[in-house]
C-alpha cells in the first residue's frame, strides 16, 4: 500500500510539473504570436528574465511572473522528472575556438544531431550568416564575430522555429547549445519542445500561429541566459537529474531574440549537440 501511494504521489507531481510547464509555455507562445502577426515576429521582446513582456507592435506592457514561479515549482515539486539547465559563459582569453567550459561539455562531432534532418519552420535566416547546416556540422567559429560560421535569424526579426528530425525515436540524454558574439548575439533564449511523432493530432510543422502544445508537442524547458551578460561565448546544457530526458523523434527549438531595442538581437548559434544514451 505504501509503495502504491508513493507511486501515485510521484505521478501526481509529474502531472503538476507538466501542467506548470505547459501553462508557462502557452503564455509565452501567446505573447509570441500576438506581437508577430506573421512568421517574422519583428516587434516582440520576450523579457523572460525580468518578468515582463514588452511588444512595440501591441504597445503593450504586462507584468508576468509565471515563468519564474513555474521554474521554482518544477524544481521543488517534481520527484520523477527534473530538468536541469546549466549555463556557462567564457569571456576574454577564456573564449577560444575550442569552446571549453567549466561545466558544459565541449561540442561533439559525432552526436545524434549530426545525423538529423534540420528544418527551418518559422522565420528567416540572415543572409549574412551560415545556413542551418552550421548547427550540426561539428565545425566551430574561430572568433567572436564570424557570421558565416553561425546560424542566426534575419536582422530585425524576433526569432523563429527550427525542428530536428532523427528519423526515428531515440533516447536522449543531453542537449547542448553553443553561441559566440561580441554583444547581444551571445546570450541564448529559446523554448525546447519534443515529440515521439505518434501523439494524437500531432503536427510536425507548427507555424507561428500554432501553439506546439496543442498539436502533440511536449514543452521540455525554457532557456534564458541573458542574466549572465552580453558578449562572450555561451554553452548551455539541458539534462535530467535522473539521466534521460526522454525518448523522442523530434526536437523543436523556439528561438527568441535577446532584445528588440535595435535590429541586432538574434543569437549567433554556433552548434547544437544531441547526446544519446549509450547502450
Amino acid at each position: 500500500m505504501t509503495l502504491f501511494i508513493e507511486f501515485e504521489f510521484v505521478q501526481g507531481l509529474e502531472r503538476l510539473r507538466q501542467r506548470i510547464l505547459e501553462s508557462a509555455g502557452r503564455t509565452i507562445e501567446a505573447r509570441y504570436r500576438t506581437a508577430s502577426g506573421s512568421e517574422r515576429m519583428r516587434a516582440l521582446n520576450l523579457s523572460i528574465g525580468s518578468g515582463r513582456y514588452r511588444s512595440r507592435f501591441c504597445n503593450l506592457c504586462r507584468p508576468f511572473h509565471g515563468l519564474a514561479i513555474a521554474t521554482l515549482m518544477v524544481f521543488a515539486a517534481s520527484a520523477h522528472a527534473q530538468i536541469r539547465v546549466t549555463v556557462d559563459r567564457n569571456t576574454g582569453s577564456a573564449a577560444t575556438k575550442a569552446f571549453k567550459f567549466k561545466s558544459v561539455p565541449a561540442p561533439a562531432k559525432d552526436d545524434a544531431a549530426a545525423k538529423a534532418t534540420v528544418t527551418l519552420l518559422v522565420g528567416e535566416n540572415d543572409p549574412a550568416g551560415g545556413d542551418l547546416s552550421v548547427l550540426t556540422d561539428g565545425l566551430l567559429p574561430a572568433k567572436a564575430d564570424e557570421p558565416k560560421s553561425n546560424f542566426y535569424f534575419a536582422s530585425g526579426s524576433g526569432g523563429g522555429r527550427v525542428r530536428m528530425d532523427f528519423g526515428g525515436v531515440i533516447e536522449i540524454k543531453q542537449i547542448n547549445s553553443y553561441s559566440w558574439h561580441t554583444g547581444t548575439g551571445a546570450p541564448q533564449v529559446y523554448l525546447l519542445y519534443a515529440s515521439e511523432g505518434a501523439e494524437i493530432g500531432f503536427n510536425a510543422e507548427p507555424n507561428a500561429n500554432t501553439d506546439p502544445i496543442d498539436c502533440g508537442w511536449k514543452l521540455i524547458t525554457t532557456v534564458d541566459s541573458r542574466k549572465s551578460g552580453d558578449g562572450g561565448q555561451y554553452g548551455v546544457s539541458i539534462t535530467d537529474v535522473h539521466g534521460i530526458l526522454g525518448k523522442y523523434r523530434y526536437l523543436l527549438f523556439g528561438f527568441v531574440a535577446t532584445e528588440t531595442d535595435d535590429d541586432a538581437g538574434n543569437t549567433f548559434y554556433s552548434e547544437i549537440d544531441v547526446v544519446t544514451k549509450k547502450p
